[in-house]
């Protein structure tokens, strides 16, 4: 799917204008193309009852001319009366010309005046509807997480090239440690492509067991996929049996070019199951996939996102301080920033949490307790994580283990996660403000279904650090 009218010019749009006009009253005369798959000829087609009638894409586009007409009647009542005249009313050019009391020649000449100003209208018209219906698809996924993203331009215009591409793969594997952004990639190329109009669709499927002992059975990562997938993408999936919701699926994927992530995957297990079942849905859909594991080479189109560069991770702590007002622009010490990274590499999120930290507690402690882990991932993020855990307040704390007890990876209403902390609504929300500033609580959904979620390596920590430390 491409938008209609973006190479169609100014003279194009009045001429195919015209004809449309002049066949504005013949029912069953099928309109041109271009503008029969214009977005607001489509939406206009969707609410009508019988959108497969021989009449209906006709009727749709008289309903959007009249629109552009109502339009240029604001603008210039006599240009749109002109039109009307013409082409509804069905009057000749002698009979126009004697109405405005103007020689046949002027008619013409100010027919393509109102023609040029009606297709004006028309394509504000067009893109209103584009942009409408852009912010609908854009509503479909989570919240987004992030002002800009550094370090990944390359690999984010390869994606759009490959996905965009016809016979490009069918899907596309992001591949990473925890933290590193494959998440935030992925939706950032997402909503880039959905502007494009290449996709009329898309999903967003956050892959989570239910318990780890299922992914010893492929079969059962299948089944969590299809009914993840289906709860997305399908209207009244929940009462279908895996196998309807296959069929459901399929036809689906096939008939209608979707673009779908798959997002969160863990395991390779998971990331050759996952891709062997996408891989039979593509044509013309699409997919990208988010996995801490490769999947078997030569299965899909897999690149690696590697650590930032020092100078991306500057660029990411400063942004990150002056975006949530812990610094003014300017005032960051990159000499500060630089220390941080050589210590902690360029992983996005540990780099957030870690100048994070330089608003609550001493440099010199930051770094001494770095340093112990210089060169070990696992002991570094352990000292993140520690640090930051001893500077929140005691309703973030609260909150956290709430959240990691009711396994808020993939996210929970903020009614769920008050419920289950026990706090009363200012410090609730205090605590939540508090966790999305210290880069400990992500903000996902759309703005009617906001959804809050904590990432894998947070739960991680507060299971094993925090829970279990406290029951010992």
């Amino acid at each position: 799917m491409q938008i209609p009218l973006s190479g169609t010019s100014d003279q194009e749009l009045s001429n195919l204008i015209r004809k449309e006009l002049k066949n504005y009253h013949l029912a069953d005369e099928l309109p041109h193309e271009t503008l029969s798959n214009c977005r607001s000829v489509i939406d206009q087609l969707e609410t009508q009852s019988q959108p497969n009638a021989s009449f209906a894409k006709r009727l749709a586009l008289n309903i959007v001319l009249e629109k552009a007409l109502a339009e240029t009647h604001k603008e210039n009542k006599e240009l749109a009366t002109l039109l009307r005249k013409r082409y509804q009313d069905r009057e000749t050019i002698p009979d126009v010309a004697a109405h405005f009391h103007m020689s046949q020649a002027t008619v013409s000449r100010r027919t393509d005046n109102a023609l040029d100003a009606l297709a004006g209208n028309f394509r504000k018209i067009e893109g209103l509807a584009w942009e409408s219906w852009f912010n609908r698809l854009e509503s479909r996924l989570p919240a987004k997480l992030y002002t800009y993203l550094v370090g990944v331009k390359k690999i984010e215009d390869r994606v759009i090239e490959k996905l965009s591409d016809p016979d490009g793969p069918g899907v596309v594997a992001l591949a990473g440690i925890g933290g590193i952004g494959k998440s935030s990639l992925a939706d950032q190329i997402t909503r880039k492509l959905i502007r494009t109009g290449r996709f009329s669709n898309v999903g967003w499927v956050t892959f989570r067991p239910d318990n780890e002992g299922y992914l010893l059975e492929p079969n059962l990562i299948k089944a969590q996929l299809v009914n993840l997938m289906a709860q997305s993408l399908l209207p009244n999936a929940g009462p279908l049996t895996t196998e309807r919701q296959l069929e459901r699926l399929a036809d689906q994927l096939k008939s209608e070019s979707y673009l779908v992530v798959v997002d969160n995957l863990e395991t390779q297990a998971e990331a050759d199951e996952v891709v062997q079942y996408l891989n039979g849905m593509v044509n013309p859909s699409r997919f990208i996939i988010t996995t801490r594991a490769k999947p078997e080479r030569g299965t899909c189109l897999d690149l690696d996102l590697t650590e930032l560069s020092s100078e991306d991770s500057l660029n990411l702590m400063q942004q990150y301080l002056e975006t949530t007002g812990q610094t003014k622009v300017g005032e960051v010490d990159r000499v500060t920033l630089n220390k941080i990274y050589k210590i902690v590499g360029g992983n996005p999120l540990a780099l957030k949490i870690t100048a994070g930290l330089m608003q609550w507690m001493p440099l010199e402690r930051i770094f001494l307790d770095l340093e112990k882990g210089r060169g070990d991932a696992g002991k570094i993020y352990h000292a993140i994580f520690w640090n930051t855990w001893e500077t929140l307040s005691q309703d973030s704390r609260l909150l956290l283990q709430a959240m990691s007890i009711m396994g808020a990876t993939t996210g929970a209403a903020a009614a769920q996660m008050q419920e289950s902390s026990g706090l009363p609504d200012s410090s609730f929300w205090s605590a939540v403000d508090e966790l999305i500033i210290r880069s400990m609580l992500e903000v996902r959904g759309s703005a009617s279904s906001r959804r809050y979620a904590i990432h894998r390596l947070t739960e991680s920590f507060i299971e094993t650090e925090i829970i279990n430390f406290d029951e010992d």
